[in-house]
């Protein structure tokens, strides 16, 4: 006799609506359909909850087996499951062909043997078709970690064991750093065999956690997975339809409206029936306020609840004098550790990527490796990273790019040849740094003033080695002054690559960041923000356009830009033969900021100075764009006349972009140009004086002119 264990899960709330529409419960109609379902034992019902099923398909044969199946699937109709749910199942019974782990394990159904009986669990749909949301949270004040059933099209993490995959997709093997969330792990291994009963499990709901990570960074995973070890340890009772795992963010209250919400918010989780596990809680807006009364009362609140859950509060990535100090205010009142889990490496997100694509069965070339962190750092080009969930973009698209582009089902590895497109233009320019300074328009004095320090610092180098002392040299970083689209960024990028080529810079990557990226939104934020920044940049070159912001002067007021700039220093100071930060910005300005430190101005030795350019170079930039766009002989002639006629007081204010003015300029023709070809059914678009006449009397260009020349100009 064969046998086949079925277990049916759904929420309470399944088994009211269900009532309600049909006067009887799901147990009573399956009841009332059994009698005339061949191979469907009687369903086993939790008495406590009623909202778990179990009973067992039985065939002396492969055919009678098979006909218990199609009863199956119309029993489960009974209870209202879509068609596609059903087939989900069936499909999960048919290729069941061998028990599994668990199925060896459990009792044999109708004293079958082991080698017979087969378990299977299947989660009936917990959201409210009809509504959109979960039936028990309503608008959903909760975000529910890992509670949706697995399927073949969403393979949702199991916690019934430690190696189980998360929702970011590895398992507690597969940890990126964490040393301090490992050694938790590590320590409920380590007490497991002494926790023997309830009282003893009392024990382990007390121990709260404080992690200090940056969003995007793997807070929910690491919920997750100490879920998932308490469960296998069997040091925790989890309970209720919540799952195992529930988030919640506490906002610390500036008017009664939030304070309204703050109680309402609290009352969402200590009112909370029925659950036990996990609360994971974002208290990052209370930094600073952690010695208020309003702190104090919501942990009284959450510790009346301390018996059925564990809170784990999270904190952005912050310095560690100010975690200790916040652990010691939530310790007044409830028992807290700080766990500080820190970013990870390229190294780091390389192997995450691996294991991502291992997953999809697509694999990674070891030739490709340097081209897939060349994409994860341009994701973290602009200073706006977010950890995994950067990554699993990045790994999605490569994966979407490779089906697109190579037809070939046996193609599964990823090569350097199908990342390439998805690189930043800048990334995949393949000409030296000499090439690329050589086509820039203009800068000349700049240029020799590249040449110059490059040249000593490769002497310096040179004769260290000679004298057989490490290679060392003076540090490079600078200060680029000058107006708008004077080139500033352009050459900063370049310069990371020429440092590269000469051995100067081990890695020659580019890095562009203002104040929102360095500075935080909470008190022993900003140094560890900024830090950082600088351990991306490390071997590269750090760019901070309008830096000045960081600094206005005003030496009596505290801002988090002179914490940053602090931090700065110290990073500019240690890692001066390994990085080169250039900040960026208008003359005046700069200069301003070198007051904020007064180490700041000798840390940065070199002032490079970028002169607003004159009408034949913003002709040349205007032809640059242009490339092998066709163009009338009348083009060039209109060009020169329009910026000709731009006002003198206009072009000398620091406010005029220059390049970008150009480039803005030569956008609006192009879109005249092919506008008049649509219109006049042209197949070929060439730009003509006609284009830019049309262009440059529009309101952003015609407010350049000055009267005189724009009379002259004939553009009215």
């Amino acid at each position: 006799m064969k046998s086949i264990k079925i277990v049916v899960e759904y929420s309470s709330n399944f088994v009211l609506d269900y009532h309600q529409k049909n006067g009887i419960t799901p147990i009573e109609k399956l009841k009332g359909n059994l009698n005339n379902m061949a191979g469907i034992g009687t369903p086993v019902v939790d008495s406590e909850s009623f909202t778990v099923l179990q009973f067992h398909l039985e065939g002396s044969d492969e055919n009678s087996l098979a006909a218990a199946k199609s009863n199956l699937e119309q029993l489960l109709q009974v209870l209202g499951i879509n068609a596609g749910d059903v087939k989900c199942l069936v499909n999960l019974v048919e290729s069941a062909n061998e028990p599994s782990a668990d199925a060896k394990s459990a009792e044999p159904a109708n004293g079958s043997s082991d080698e017979d009986s087969k378990s299977l669990r299947f989660h009936l749909p917990e959201k409210d078709e009809d509504k959109g949301v979960h039936p028990i949270d309503g608008d959903g004040p909760y975000q529910e970690a890992a509670h949706e059933p697995p399927t073949k099209e969403n393979a949702g993490p199991s916690f019934s064991d430690s190696t189980a995959k998360t929702e970011m997709g590895f398992s507690e093997n597969d940890l990126l750093g964490a040393t301090e969330f490992r050694k938790i792990l590590a320590e409920l291994e380590a007490i497991a065999p002494r926790i023997k009963t309830d009282e003893d499990q009392g024990i382990i709901s007390f121990q709260n956690y404080i992690f200090s990570v940056n969003n995007g960074f793997g807070f929910t995973t690491y919920l997750n997975l100490l879920a998932s070890k308490l469960e296998k340890l069997k040091l925790f009772r989890f309970e209720g339809r919540h799952g195992k795992v529930i988030e919640k963010e506490l906002t610390y209250p500036n008017g009664e409206r939030e304070e309204y919400q703050l109680n309402s918010d609290i009352s969402d989780i200590v009112d909370l029936r029925g659950f036990r596990g996990i609360v994971g809680i974002d208290l990052s807006t209370w930094l600073g306020k952690d010695t208020t009364e309003q702190f104090r009362d919501m942990l009284l609140k959450l510790d009346k609840k301390q018996k059925d859950m564990i809170f784990v509060f999270r904190v952005p990535d912050i310095e560690e004098y100010v975690l200790q100090g916040f652990t010691e205010s939530v310790n007044d009142i409830m028992y807290a550790r700080p766990i500080l889990i820190g970013n990870f490496s390229n190294e780091d997100a390389l192997a995450y990527m691996k294991s991502r694509l291992k997953d999809l069965e697509l694999d990674l070339d070891p030739e490709a490796d340097d081209y897939a962190i060349r994409r994860i750092n341009d994701e973290k080009h602009d200073g706006r990273f977010y950890g995994f969930h950067s990554l699993k973009k990045v790994v999605y698209e490569m994966a979407y790019h490779k089906l697109l582009t190579d037809r070939d089902e046996n193609h599964r590895t990823i090569t350097k040849i199908d990342i390439e497109p998805l690189l930043h233009e800048e990334t995949c320019d393949d000409r030296t740094s000499t090439e690329m300074m050589n086509s820039m328009i203009g800068i000349e004095g700049v240029k020799e003033k590249i040449e110059e320090i490059v040249a000593s610092i490769e002497m310096q180098k040179k004769m260290s080695e000679e004298k057989g002392d490490v290679a060392t040299h003076s540090c490079i970083h600078m200060r680029f002054v000058g107006n708008p689209g004077t080139g500033k960024t352009t050459v900063a990028r370049i310069i990371g690559r020429m440092l590269k080529e000469k051995g100067l810079l081990r890695i020659g990557n580019f890095y562009e960041v203002g104040r929102k990226d360095l500075c935080g939104r909470y008190v022993g934020e900003t140094a560890p923000k900024t830090a950082a920044v600088c351990r991306n940049a490390y071997g590269s070159v750090l760019f901070i356009d309008e830096a000045y912001s960081l600094y206005r002067g005003n030496a009596d007021r505290y801002d988090y830009g002179r914490e940053a700039i602090d931090t700065l220093i110290a990073e500019m100071e240690n890692h001066k033969d390994d990085m080169v930060v250039i900040m960026a910005g208008y003359p005046d300005d700069i200069n301003t900021l070198m007051e904020a430190n007064q180490g700041l101005e000798g840390r940065m030795p070199y002032l490079l100075e970028f002169p607003s350019y004159d009408t034949e170079e913003l002709c040349q930039i205007f032809m640059k764009f242009v490339g092998d766009t066709p163009v009338s002989d009348d083009l060039v002639p209109a060009v020169r006349k329009f910026i000709e006629s731009v006002d003198k007081e206009r072009r000398e204010a620091k406010e005029f972009s220059n390049g970008r003015f150009v480039r803005n300029l030569y956008d609006r023709i192009w879109a005249k140009a092919a506008m008049r070809c649509r219109i006049d059914g042209t197949k070929e678009l060439i730009l003509t004086a006609t284009d830019v006449e049309r262009a440059t009397t529009e309101k952003e260009f015609a407010d350049l002119m000055s009267e005189k020349k724009t009379a002259s100009f004939g553009f009215n």
